[in-house]
Protein backbone atom coordinates (compact mmCIF):
# COMPACT_ATOMS: atom_id res chain seq x y z
CA UNK A 1 0.00 0.00 0.00
CA UNK A 2 1.45 3.07 -0.89
CA UNK A 3 1.16 5.74 2.41
CA UNK A 4 0.00 8.68 -0.43
CA UNK A 5 -3.07 6.40 -1.06
CA UNK A 6 -4.36 6.16 2.33
CA UNK A 7 -6.89 8.82 3.73
CA UNK A 8 -6.33 9.63 7.82
CA UNK A 9 -9.26 11.31 9.67
CA UNK A 10 -8.76 12.63 13.14
CA UNK A 11 -11.80 10.88 15.40
CA UNK A 12 -10.22 12.43 18.83
CA UNK A 13 -6.37 12.73 20.24
CA UNK A 14 -5.45 9.32 20.16
CA UNK A 15 -7.77 7.84 17.38
CA UNK A 16 -7.29 8.20 13.56
CA UNK A 17 -9.44 6.43 10.98
CA UNK A 18 -7.76 5.49 7.84
CA UNK A 19 -9.27 4.20 4.77
CA UNK A 20 -7.43 3.06 1.67
CA UNK A 21 -8.44 5.68 -1.34
CA UNK A 22 -8.15 2.76 -3.90
CA UNK A 23 -11.00 -0.18 -3.08
CA UNK A 24 -8.52 -2.75 -4.08
CA UNK A 25 -5.90 -2.31 -1.17
CA UNK A 26 -5.77 -5.53 0.60
CA UNK A 27 -6.04 -4.26 3.99
CA UNK A 28 -6.80 -7.50 5.85
CA UNK A 29 -2.76 -8.02 4.91
CA UNK A 30 -1.90 -4.29 6.98
CA UNK A 31 -3.86 -5.35 9.75
CA UNK A 32 -2.16 -8.89 9.95
CA UNK A 33 1.04 -7.34 9.94
CA UNK A 34 -0.27 -4.95 12.81
CA UNK A 35 -1.58 -7.47 15.16
CA UNK A 36 1.13 -10.02 14.11
CA UNK A 37 4.08 -7.23 14.68
CA UNK A 38 2.24 -4.84 16.51
CA UNK A 39 4.31 -1.00 17.41
CA UNK A 40 4.74 -0.06 20.27
CA UNK A 41 3.29 3.10 19.33
CA UNK A 42 -0.61 0.61 18.91
CA UNK A 43 -2.94 0.32 21.57
CA UNK A 44 -5.54 -1.15 19.35
CA UNK A 45 -6.53 -1.74 15.97
CA UNK A 46 -9.87 -2.01 14.75
CA UNK A 47 -11.02 -3.20 11.07
CA UNK A 48 -14.66 -2.18 9.85
CA UNK A 49 -15.26 -3.07 6.21
CA UNK A 50 -12.33 -1.31 4.14
CA UNK A 51 -11.47 1.12 7.03
CA UNK A 52 -9.28 0.84 10.14
CA UNK A 53 -9.48 2.54 13.17
CA UNK A 54 -5.86 2.87 15.05
CA UNK A 55 -5.71 4.04 18.85
CA UNK A 56 -2.11 5.14 19.56
CA UNK A 57 -0.50 5.00 23.00
CA UNK A 58 0.84 8.71 22.76
CA UNK A 59 -0.68 11.92 20.24
CA UNK A 60 0.73 10.98 16.59
CA UNK A 61 0.55 13.08 13.63
CA UNK A 62 -1.18 11.47 10.15
CA UNK A 63 3.02 11.39 8.40
CA UNK A 64 4.23 9.14 11.78
CA UNK A 65 1.16 6.83 10.98
CA UNK A 66 2.14 7.01 7.52
CA UNK A 67 5.60 5.64 7.99
CA UNK A 68 4.62 3.19 10.32
CA UNK A 69 2.30 1.96 7.87
CA UNK A 70 4.77 1.71 5.34
CA UNK A 71 7.21 -0.22 7.87
CA UNK A 72 4.89 -2.13 8.51
CA UNK A 73 3.78 -3.24 4.93
CA UNK A 74 7.71 -3.94 4.30
CA UNK A 75 7.01 -7.06 6.42
CA UNK A 76 4.06 -8.47 4.84
CA UNK A 77 5.31 -11.73 2.80
CA UNK A 78 8.06 -12.83 5.07
CA UNK A 79 7.04 -12.03 8.76
CA UNK A 80 3.33 -11.62 8.98
CA UNK A 81 1.19 -14.40 9.80
CA UNK A 82 0.13 -17.01 7.30
CA UNK A 83 -3.47 -17.28 6.33
CA UNK A 84 -5.16 -19.95 7.48
CA UNK A 85 -8.04 -21.83 5.32
CA UNK A 86 -10.76 -23.47 7.77
CA UNK A 87 -13.73 -26.13 6.79
CA UNK A 88 -16.50 -25.67 8.64
CA UNK A 89 -19.92 -27.68 9.09
CA UNK A 90 -23.84 -26.42 9.39
CA UNK A 91 -26.68 -28.15 10.30
CA UNK A 92 -29.60 -26.93 8.05
CA UNK A 93 -32.25 -28.47 10.65
CA UNK A 94 -31.95 -24.93 12.30
CA UNK A 95 -32.18 -23.71 9.77
CA UNK A 96 -34.74 -20.83 11.48
CA UNK A 97 -35.11 -18.18 8.88
CA UNK A 98 -34.98 -20.58 5.97
CA UNK A 99 -38.48 -20.14 4.52
CA UNK A 100 -38.25 -16.13 4.91
CA UNK A 101 -35.12 -15.97 3.18
CA UNK A 102 -36.49 -18.11 -0.12
CA UNK A 103 -39.10 -15.37 -0.16
CA UNK A 104 -36.85 -13.20 -1.52
CA UNK A 105 -34.27 -14.87 -3.26
CA UNK A 106 -35.09 -16.69 -6.53
CA UNK A 107 -33.82 -20.01 -5.59
CA UNK A 108 -35.59 -23.05 -3.57
CA UNK A 109 -33.09 -24.44 -0.42
CA UNK A 110 -31.76 -27.33 -2.10
CA UNK A 111 -30.15 -24.30 -4.56
CA UNK A 112 -29.28 -21.72 -1.81
CA UNK A 113 -27.02 -23.98 0.00
CA UNK A 114 -25.41 -25.10 -2.62
CA UNK A 115 -24.45 -21.82 -3.46
CA UNK A 116 -23.49 -21.13 -0.22
CA UNK A 117 -21.11 -24.58 0.00
CA UNK A 118 -19.25 -22.93 -3.36
CA UNK A 119 -18.15 -19.70 -1.89
CA UNK A 120 -14.61 -18.95 -0.45
CA UNK A 121 -15.71 -16.61 2.59
CA UNK A 122 -12.84 -14.55 4.05
CA UNK A 123 -12.72 -13.19 7.30
CA UNK A 124 -12.87 -9.43 6.89
CA UNK A 125 -13.33 -8.28 10.58
CA UNK A 126 -13.81 -9.13 13.81
CA UNK A 127 -16.72 -7.13 16.17
CA UNK A 128 -19.95 -6.50 17.66
CA UNK A 129 -19.12 -9.08 19.97
CA UNK A 130 -16.07 -10.79 21.28
CA UNK A 131 -15.63 -14.11 18.59
CA UNK A 132 -17.74 -12.29 15.85
CA UNK A 133 -16.51 -12.53 12.50
CA UNK A 134 -18.00 -11.07 9.44
CA UNK A 135 -17.36 -12.92 6.61
CA UNK A 136 -17.18 -11.07 3.48
CA UNK A 137 -18.01 -13.34 -0.02
CA UNK A 138 -22.05 -13.31 -0.52
CA UNK A 139 -23.33 -12.73 -3.90
CA UNK A 140 -25.23 -9.72 -4.33
CA UNK A 141 -28.10 -12.10 -4.93
CA UNK A 142 -28.20 -13.58 -1.61
CA UNK A 143 -28.02 -9.56 -0.18
CA UNK A 144 -30.51 -9.47 2.49
CA UNK A 145 -31.76 -6.36 4.66
CA UNK A 146 -31.45 -7.15 8.05
CA UNK A 147 -34.67 -8.11 9.99
CA UNK A 148 -37.09 -5.37 10.84
CA UNK A 149 -37.04 -6.96 14.31
CA UNK A 150 -34.61 -8.62 15.23
CA UNK A 151 -34.30 -11.46 17.98
CA UNK A 152 -33.64 -10.71 21.65
CA UNK A 153 -31.74 -14.14 21.83
CA UNK A 154 -30.00 -15.77 18.77
CA UNK A 155 -28.70 -19.13 19.74
CA UNK A 156 -24.76 -19.95 19.87
CA UNK A 157 -23.66 -21.32 17.07
CA UNK A 158 -26.16 -19.91 14.44
CA UNK A 159 -24.91 -19.44 10.95
CA UNK A 160 -26.49 -16.51 9.61
CA UNK A 161 -26.55 -14.15 7.17
CA UNK A 162 -27.44 -10.44 6.64
CA UNK A 163 -26.11 -7.54 4.16
CA UNK A 164 -23.30 -8.40 2.29
CA UNK A 165 -22.08 -10.64 5.51
CA UNK A 166 -22.33 -14.31 6.75
CA UNK A 167 -21.12 -15.12 10.39
CA UNK A 168 -21.29 -17.70 12.92
CA UNK A 169 -23.01 -15.75 16.14
CA UNK A 170 -20.21 -17.44 18.91
CA UNK A 171 -22.44 -17.07 21.94
CA UNK A 172 -26.28 -16.00 22.33
CA UNK A 173 -26.67 -12.81 21.62
CA UNK A 174 -29.59 -10.00 20.28
CA UNK A 175 -29.38 -9.97 16.34
CA UNK A 176 -31.44 -9.35 13.17
CA UNK A 177 -29.31 -12.11 10.65
CA UNK A 178 -31.05 -14.46 9.02
CA UNK A 179 -30.40 -17.80 10.40
CA UNK A 180 -29.60 -20.62 8.12
CA UNK A 181 -28.20 -23.19 10.35
CA UNK A 182 -26.23 -24.22 13.18
CA UNK A 183 -22.36 -24.73 13.85
CA UNK A 184 -20.80 -26.89 16.72
CA UNK A 185 -17.72 -25.77 16.84
CA UNK A 186 -16.52 -23.36 19.54
CA UNK A 187 -15.40 -20.01 17.72
CA UNK A 188 -14.29 -18.28 20.54
CA UNK A 189 -12.37 -19.11 23.75
CA UNK A 190 -11.06 -17.00 26.60
CA UNK A 191 -8.51 -19.60 27.38
CA UNK A 192 -6.98 -20.14 23.78
CA UNK A 193 -4.59 -17.79 22.17
CA UNK A 194 -5.81 -15.90 20.14
CA UNK A 195 -9.26 -16.67 21.68
CA UNK A 196 -10.99 -16.47 18.18
CA UNK A 197 -10.53 -19.23 16.17
CA UNK A 198 -10.93 -17.12 12.90
CA UNK A 199 -8.60 -14.50 12.05
CA UNK A 200 -8.93 -11.57 9.59
CA UNK A 201 -7.59 -12.59 6.40
CA UNK A 202 -8.38 -16.46 7.04
CA UNK A 203 -10.80 -18.48 4.41
CA UNK A 204 -13.95 -20.10 5.43
CA UNK A 205 -15.79 -23.19 3.25
CA UNK A 206 -19.02 -24.34 4.69
CA UNK A 207 -20.56 -27.93 3.93
CA UNK A 208 -24.38 -28.29 4.64
CA UNK A 209 -25.77 -31.07 6.00
CA UNK A 210 -29.47 -32.01 7.48
CA UNK A 211 -32.77 -32.64 5.67
CA UNK A 212 -33.15 -28.78 3.95
CA UNK A 213 -28.90 -29.56 2.33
Amino acid sequence: MQITNLSIERLNENSWLCTPRNSSLKVTEWVRGLTTHSPEWLRDCVMVANSVMLVTQDEFDPWQIRRSIAQTFSLIGTQAQPIRHHYLTIDTEYALDLEEVLEHVAMDAKALYETLRHIEFVVSANGFAPGFSYLSGLPKSLHLQRKATPRMAVPAGSFAIASEYAAIYPKVSPGGWYLLGHCEQTLFDVMQHPPSFLQLGDTVHFDFVGRHA
